[in-house]
């Protein structure tokens, strides 16, 4: 059974901090959660919620942003987006894609009992053209074009996106910012810019002739990506390890994986793990970090520690103040 909501009926919100722009909140359907709406400049925001449904629901939300762009991104969770008579695949954990509604109704289903973080980073159709164009020259009117061509609408099919370590802790950095006036005004302007970059970099890059790797090769590196997403400690695989459960190379994996997902195994194996960890000091907060490193595979909560600032860009034990 699935619930369609066309409002967040919430009936109790309350701020978690003087100086914070994040809102707790109890809703019957939505559970309990958080949410914000954050100015990164005076034309672009950025709406972000998390929550564990009560129920599986249906949310429409195009009435919201009836001819916006948005930069969607799953920081955590599954995501089924749809509009028009079109299903996009599920948008799962970090992933993203570019939406325009052009007037459509639009909809996204989060399953219940599941936890979900989803950003949107939503801009006016202009505002979004004059932000390309910052990026481009005149004589690069074909990168431009690829990443126009990544916006899903009704006549565009659009791209999905793995996104990078960089996005995720540049959009931590942004939920997580004190500053004020001013100095809060150019701070946000730096990091919405920091995000397009890395994101219109890994659009405008993608060439197709790149990869030059069969079908049956595409498909193992797949495999490799889903058993790494599959591993809860580090050391517990190696490269050699994974070349014979899916029967390539180590060439081919090696280079295989970094043209597809623009980074190496190893790093993507300690991302994967780390995240998991990440999401384990969220929320299992009565365990301690030191017994969730060694659960994760770290010998010493200090290796944790700096292997987690390298990913995330804090320590653990800020994730938890």
């Amino acid at each position: 059974m699935i619930k369609e909501v066309r409002e967040h009926p919430f009936h109790e919100i309350t701020r978690l901090d003087y100086d914070d722009e994040v809102l707790k909140f109890k809703a019957p359907v939505l559970g309990t959660g958080q949410t914000s709406i954050i100015a990164l400049t005076p034309k672009v925001m950025l709406s972000f919620m998390t929550c564990v449904p009560l129920e599986t629901y249906k949310m429409q939300y195009n009435q919201y942003y009836p001819d916006n762009i948005l930069l969607t991104v799953s920081l955590k969770g599954n995501i089924t987006y749809e509009w028009g008579n079109r299903t996009t695949p599920t948008l799962k954990t970090r992933q993203s894609f570019l939406y325009h509604p052009q007037g459509e109704d639009a909809f996204y289903t989060v399953e219940k009992g599941k936890r979900f973080e989803q950003i949107n980073i939503i801009f006016k159709k202009q505002d979004f053209g004059d932000l390309i164009d910052r990026f481009f020259d005149g004589d690069q009117k074909a990168e431009r074009e690829k990443c126009i061509n990544a916006i899903f609408s009704k006549s565009t099919k659009g791209t999905i996106f793995d996104i990078s370590k960089d996005i995720t802790i540049i959009l931590r950095q942004i939920l997580d910012c004190r500053l004020k006036g001013n100095f809060r005004k150019v701070y946000m302007e730096c990091k919405l810019y920091e995000i397009m970059a890395h994101y219109l970099y890994a659009i405008s890059s993608t060439h197709e002739h790149e990869i030059k790797f069969s079908a049956s090769d595409v498909q193992k590196l797949q495999e490799v990506k889903q058993l790494l997403q599959g591993q809860d400690q580090i050391m517990q695989t190696s490269v050699d390890d994974l070349c014979k459960k899916v029967g390539l190379n180590r060439f081919k994996l090696t280079a295989g994986f970094q043209s597809i997902y623009s980074t190496s195994v190893i790093k993507f194996y300690h991302q994967s793990v780390l995240s998991k960890a990440m999401d384990e000091l969220q929320e299992n907060k009565k365990e301690s970090i030191s017994s969730i490193a060694l659960k994760y595979g770290y010998g010493t909560s200090q290796a944790f520690s700096t292997a987690f600032y390298k990913q995330f860009g804090m320590r653990p034990s800020e994730l938890r103040s």
